[in-house]
């Protein structure tokens, strides 16, 4: 009864708590944003210069009512040009919720009107999945977005062939973060064919160079010096020839053209905040090899703190909000409804599924005790049985590690509760998740291993090792492996 008791607690504060964030989060998503608004008394009219110091300073709210008050005698075509040019912009300097908001405004025209390409909200779904570290849905909302584009009417008109190739592009980029080479650069090669663009050589060459095919990068470099790049593009350009030149131990060149690059393309970076990480953890890596360990360190901090924005940003949308929408009550009522009722189920569910695990592990907890005392106590036990007996809970330890099941950390007190103990112990204190990583590399799991189990990257991982490590105060010469067997 008292468990009951509880679990109808849980269900309505839990209840209580995502509402509440459900509805500042989907309040973003509204037709009409119930804001103060600023200059009521005179007209509001589209102005770059206002626009890029609204974005530049991060004041939504006034960006929110200028496009909203501009847009009310739009037509749909005029809308969703800017609604889509704002997403990309607020994008790329990584504000994604209020990006998310621009996109859904977007598709809401498209649904409501039935003019426009729904291929646009598809591929920009698909990017964002692809930063949350959802490449294997990325790659179907491109997909989606490529069948959209290759069904319109005016699929080889000029706008819709570079969109087909913007799409080809970012299929490679996920098929390859997938592991699939051959996929990616069949996208890519399929890009190169459509239009021969700067954009389709430069993916090209990245995957090549990726492949170690420095041959066939050189040729593609040569190749782009006769077209006129944008600043984009140029960027890419001259990262491309900083990673071959990494590629042939050229470090103090490829330091020279990535320095150069954040000089001169700063304003370009503050648009572009992704690429800007990536440049900044490159530094850190070529600073540290030729020995300049501050330097890479501060390189390392520039790197961090760029992240740290990106990942807070992401952290503000939640993966399951990144569908496209399937009907829109203008009215917004039944959505609030379907939320409601959807989070009840949700949460019904989620107790249920609960109480079942909870009691399966208890039922084998009991088991464990009853056959390790009946064994002990027993004239006729063997060692044999003993060791069985004490095998099984590492057995399923390995395999919720493998399948990084919720229930990892749980039985890894069970079963190792000394080590567990000495983990939470640790100063500064740990959180849920990096007691679990840590559990992982206690076992003796590679970084590969890891990666897999937690579908990252294994730079994701090794990044995760040094976060810790500095947290940790661990020397840098000494083994995470080994200094958690020391504890």
């Amino acid at each position: 009864m008292n468990r009951l008791v509880i679990a109808v607690i849980c269900l309505f504060l839990s209840l209580t708590i995502v509402l509440g964030v459900k509805s500042v989060e989907y309040g973003l998503f509204k037709d009409n944003i119930t804001k103060k608004t600023l200059d009521t008394e005179n007209e509001i009219i589209l102005d770059v210069d206002s626009i890029n110091q609204f974005l530049k300073h991060k004041k939504f709210d006034r960006l929110f009512t200028k496009l909203n008050k501009w847009c009310e005698d739009k037509d749909n075509r005029s809308k969703q040009a800017i609604y889509l040019s704002m997403f990309d912009r607020l994008a790329g300097q990584g504000d994604y919720l209020e990006a998310l908001y621009f996109l859904r405004k977007a598709e809401i025209t498209i649904l409501n009107s039935g003019h426009g390409l729904i291929g646009d909200v598809y591929f920009r779904l698909g990017e964002l999945l692809n930063l949350k570290d959802h490449p294997r849905r990325a790659l179907m909302y491109y997909e989606k977005a490529l069948i959209a584009f290759e069904s319109h009417p005016e699929k080889n008109s000029p706008v819709l062939i570079q969109k087909q190739e913007m799409v080809l592009i970012a299929m490679a980029r996920s098929s390859y973060s997938l592991g699939k080479m051959k996929s990616a650069l069949k996208w890519a090669d399929e890009a190169v064919e459509l239009t021969r663009s700067a954009n389709s050589y430069l993916l090209l060459s990245e995957l090549w160079l990726q492949d170690k095919q420095t041959t066939k990068v050189k040729l593609n470099l040569r190749r782009l010096e006769s077209y006129e790049l944008d600043a984009s593009q140029k960027i890419e350009y001259r990262q491309l020839k900083a990673d071959l030149l990494l590629l042939e131990h050229k470090y103090e060149g490829a330091k020279n053209v990535l320095e150069n690059l954040i000089i001169e393309y700063k304003a370009e970076l503050d648009q572009q905040i992704v690429q800007l990480r990536e440049l900044y953890y490159k530094l850190s890596h070529i600073e540290r090899t030729l020995g300049e360990i501050e330097k890479g360190e501060s390189y390392f901090k520039y790197y961090e703190h760029v992240n740290d924005t990106i990942e807070l940003s992401l952290a503000k949308i939640s993966t399951s909000v990144l569908a496209p929408l399937t009907m829109v009550d203008k009215r917004d009522v039944a959505w609030g409804k379907y939320l409601v009722v959807s989070v009840i189920v949700s949460y019904g569910c989620f107790l249920f599924f609960y109480w079942i695990k909870y009691d399966s592990k208890l039922s084998l907890k009991r088991e464990l005790i009853t056959c390790n005392s009946q064994d002990f106590n027993s004239p006729d036990s063997t060692i044999e049985s003993i060791e069985k007996n004490l095998v099984d809970p590492l057995n399923n330890l390995m395999h919720l590690a493998r399948s990084n099941d919720p229930g990892f950390l749980t039985l890894f007190y069970e079963v190792y509760p000394d080590v567990f103990n000495k983990l939470i112990s640790l100063k500064p204190k740990l959180v849920q998740t990096e007691l679990s990583f840590l559990a992982m590399v206690w076992l003796n799991f590679s970084t590969k291993d890891i990666a897999s189990f937690t579908s990252v990257q294994p730079k994701t991982v090794q990044m995760k090792k040094h976060r810790l490590r500095k947290k940790l105060k661990i020397e840098s010469d000494e083994d995470l492996y080994v200094w958690l067997k020391k504890l």
